[in-house]
Protein backbone atom coordinates (compact mmCIF):
# COMPACT_ATOMS: atom_id res chain seq x y z
CA UNK A 1 0.00 0.00 0.00
CA UNK A 2 2.65 2.60 0.92
CA UNK A 3 5.20 1.58 -1.91
CA UNK A 4 1.90 2.16 -4.50
CA UNK A 5 1.44 5.36 -2.84
CA UNK A 6 4.81 6.59 -3.40
CA UNK A 7 4.51 5.26 -6.90
CA UNK A 8 2.16 7.20 -7.86
CA UNK A 9 3.67 10.52 -5.83
CA UNK A 10 7.18 9.76 -7.61
CA UNK A 11 4.87 9.69 -10.97
CA UNK A 12 3.74 12.91 -10.11
CA UNK A 13 6.69 14.85 -8.94
CA UNK A 14 8.39 13.04 -12.21
CA UNK A 15 11.27 11.66 -9.44
CA UNK A 16 11.07 7.87 -8.58
CA UNK A 17 13.64 8.35 -6.32
CA UNK A 18 11.45 10.72 -3.88
CA UNK A 19 8.37 8.46 -5.21
CA UNK A 20 9.85 5.10 -3.29
CA UNK A 21 11.24 7.15 -0.46
CA UNK A 22 8.46 8.48 0.38
CA UNK A 23 6.67 5.37 -0.08
CA UNK A 24 8.35 3.64 2.36
CA UNK A 25 8.32 6.17 4.84
CA UNK A 26 3.96 5.76 4.42
CA UNK A 27 4.56 2.00 4.03
CA UNK A 28 6.60 2.32 7.63
CA UNK A 29 3.94 4.60 9.30
CA UNK A 30 1.00 2.56 8.07
CA UNK A 31 2.59 -0.55 9.65
CA UNK A 32 3.66 1.02 13.11
CA UNK A 33 0.12 2.45 13.09
CA UNK A 34 -1.67 -0.83 12.70
CA UNK A 35 0.51 -2.68 15.09
CA UNK A 36 0.06 -0.33 17.87
CA UNK A 37 -3.42 -0.27 17.30
CA UNK A 38 -3.71 -3.80 17.10
CA UNK A 39 -2.20 -4.32 20.47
Amino acid sequence: MGAGVGAAAGAFFQDAGFGAAAGAVVGLLLHLYFRLRLR
